[in-house]
């Protein structure tokens, strides 16, 4: 975008500005919403610092307005604004900060019972998300601004929420501060942490998962002493996610923090990272998908299936078909196997087949 009269340009700059930002909201094109984006920062290239800050309090006007639908316009504008700006945008954050606070603010987002408004907080809220990602990348946000009070007031509240582009958000601007901060500092912070935490006593299960359970924490002992790696987490998630289901399967909190989590990792992996980690990844959604049991949550299994798209969409149909089958052999295997045993064991031991059988049905 170029202009002969620069002004000209000044004097006209807002016919400019705000038909251009209405078309990034409500454009469908993805691309046409890139190319607008990119004529928004070309016009304001353009401008002095005078029409710079003009164009500014049009933008702040839209973030105090009271439609959803003008906030998140704001919201949006206000990231093209800092990417345009970087450093320089600092100046703003003494007005904006308090502004992101009360709308990403986790009161905002309970009780609402209608679905349109439902949709229209979820797509606000991953505006303001967005805003504080582009903030922290493009101005130093976390140097500037002790983002503690933010991140632990806030923005954790909505590593639960129900929708992935919100969570996977907050996400990210939880990785963006441990990449802030140094390794040795976090890896002490978690150290000290592990310390104070007491060791849950859990009653032994009977039968071979049981078995396999003890396998793999003999494979973590031994390993105790490694620098534990992704593969290893993950593992380590998944064998607390089977073992919520199988203790207390109507509480689905820890299967839902695992569940974001492997979702969160499977998109910071990517397309060419994911391979190795893609059928520990789809085990414990398969595993839940798959689940029978009385008063599942659906909840739970709608967050499954959410993340099992999300994992086709990054691999591809086919490599994702070949991993899914992979699973579900594995998993048809062990069942068949733990059904051979339990029949051999009620030939060879009925008395305790019928303790056990007892004991399942008290």
């Amino acid at each position: 975008m170029c202009f002969c009269s620069q002004a000209l340009l000044h004097e006209h700059c807002g016919l400019f500005f705000v038909p251009l930002s209405l078309a990034m909201l409500n454009d469908d094109s993805a691309t046409c919403k890139k190319m607008t984006a990119l004529a928004i920062k070309s016009l304001l290239s353009q401008l002095d610092l005078q029409h710079q800050n003009s164009m500014f309090n049009l933008v702040n006007t839209w973030l105090t307005g009271e439609k959803v639908a003008l906030r998140r316009l704001g919201a949006q504008v206000c990231g093209l604004f800092v990417e345009f700006e970087g450093e320089k945008f600092n100046r703003r954050l003494d007005v904006l900060i308090p502004l992101i606070e009360k709308e990403i603010h986790a009161s905002n987002f309970v009780d609402i019972e209608e679905e349109e408004d439902e949709k229209a907080a979820d797509r606000l809220l991953f505006c303001y998300l967005t805003l504080v990602v582009i903030l922290i990348k493009e101005c130093s946000f976390l140097e500037l601004h002790k983002p503690a009070d933010l991140l632990d007031s806030h923005i954790d509240s909505h590593l639960r929420h129900p929708h992935c582009w919100n969570w996977l958000t907050a996400s990210q601007i939880f990785g963006l501060l441990f990449a802030a901060r140094n390794p040795e500092e976090l890896l002490a912070l978690w150290s000290s942490q592990e310390n104070m935490k007491t060791t849950d006593n859990m009653e032994e299960n009977e039968g071979e998962e049981e078995e396999e359970d003890k396998k793999q924490e003999l494979e973590e002992q031994q390993n105790e002493n490694k620098p534990p790696s992704l593969l290893w987490v993950m593992k380590k998630l998944s064998l607390l996610a089977k073992r919520e289901a199988a203790d207390t399967p109507k509480v689905p909190l820890k299967r839902t923090c695992v569940f974001k989590f492997l979702g969160a990792i499977a998109v910071d992996l990517g397309k060419d990272r994911l391979g190795p980690y893609l059928t520990t990844i789809i085990a414990p959604l398969y595993r839940e998908l798959d689940s029978t049991y009385a008063d599942q949550d659906p909840t739970l299994k709608n967050l499954a299936q959410e993340l099992i798209e999300l994992l086709k969409k990054l691999v591809g149909l086919e490599r994702f078909s070949l991993a899914f089958a992979a699973v579900q052999k594995e998993a048809t295997q062990r069942r068949a196997s733990r059904k051979k045993a339990k029949a051999i064991q009620t030939v060879v031991n009925p008395d305790i087949a019928a303790r056990k059988k007892v004991k399942n049905h008290a």
